[in-house]
């Protein structure tokens, strides 16, 4: 953050912090503060607590809430960098972005090609290993010893899910696979597991998150858990899988930002890749 303020002049600088997580406020002040008196460097960097929605990863809810509006995204243009907090030109980066840039500056064997991939979901490992980009997925998964034959992999909430398969981890690749690779978050689905239950729990996580501002992403994911919760108590015809893919796929072109426009992705992919799986839910036939 400092590196980065010093490139472009700025005097404030602010931590925007989940409320979750509260209890590394003292920490950050601390250490920042030291960090500032050692360098001299005319900068003052808050630590702001935000009220934990999702959305404010984007970076204009995020803006809206240090502001001390509601966290929700604006229209753009103005861009950030151009009219962002208080109308004064802002960048907002993930933290991972700023802390590359001191090992990008300082060290010789800093590798620009190493990434944390975090991985949850049925495995007796989860957690967060550091790899090169273009590790094999089945290498990556073999670390954290899944409890059973491995099924399906989602690029967390957001990015779709696939069916487990030999590949190399890299944008390329998994977009290739209609997913986002993101930040490398990866959930892992073994055999025993329903993917319907699985859309279901992802779709709920969306619906609460949903911060209400545009009507693709505040009616449409609760359309789209009804439609889930329909199929999975076995009241859905073979019409309602084509009118959940169509709902998806509207929300994902039409939503304001992007956790609405990522909401859906989950569901275009496992209707593509495990639609047997919804059909199995359905008495009729489908075709």
């Amino acid at each position: 953050i400092m590196i980065a303020a010093l490139t472009i002049k700025a005097k404030q600088a602010f931590i925007y912090l989940r409320q979750e997580y509260e209890y590394l406020k003292p920490l950050l002040e601390r250490t920042s503060a030291k960090r500032i008196r050692k360098s001299g460097q005319d900068l003052k960097i808050d630590i702001f607590l935000g009220g934990g929605a999702y959305v404010c990863g984007e970076e204009t809810a995020i803006i809206r809430s240090i502001e001390g509006f509601r966290g929700q995204p604006y229209y753009k243009p103005p861009f950030p960098h151009i009219e962002g907090l208080w109308g004064k030109p802002t960048i907002v980066d993930n933290v991972e972005t700023f802390a590359n840039v001191p090992q990008a500056i300082l060290f010789h064997d800093w590798d620009k090609n190493l990434r944390l991939m975090s991985v949850s979901g049925n495995v007796a490992k989860p957690g967060v290993y550091e790899l090169p980009v273009g590790t094999r997925l089945t290498e990556l998964i073999a670390m954290c010893e899944p409890e059973n034959k491995v099924k399906a992999v989602y690029s967390g909430c957001f990015g779709g899910c696939f069916p487990y398969q030999e590949i190399q981890l890299t944008p390329e690749n998994v977009c290739g696979l209609n997913c986002i690779i993101g930040a490398y978050t990866l959930i892992v689905i073994d055999e025993n597991q329903s993917i319907v239950d699985t859309a279901i729990s992802i779709s709920k996580f969306y619906a609460f998150e949903s911060c209400g501002k545009c009507t693709p992403c505040r009616e449409g994911t609760k359309r789209v858990l009804d439609l889930l919760m329909k199929i999975k108590g076995g009241k859905a015809i073979r019409d309602d899988l084509d009118t959940l893919h169509d709902l998806a796929d509207h929300i994902h072109e039409t939503a304001l930002c992007g956790l609405g426009q990522t909401a859906t992705n989950h569901i275009i992919t496992a209707l593509k890749y495990f639609r047997e799986e919804f059909a199995e839910k359905i008495h009729e036939t489908i075709r």
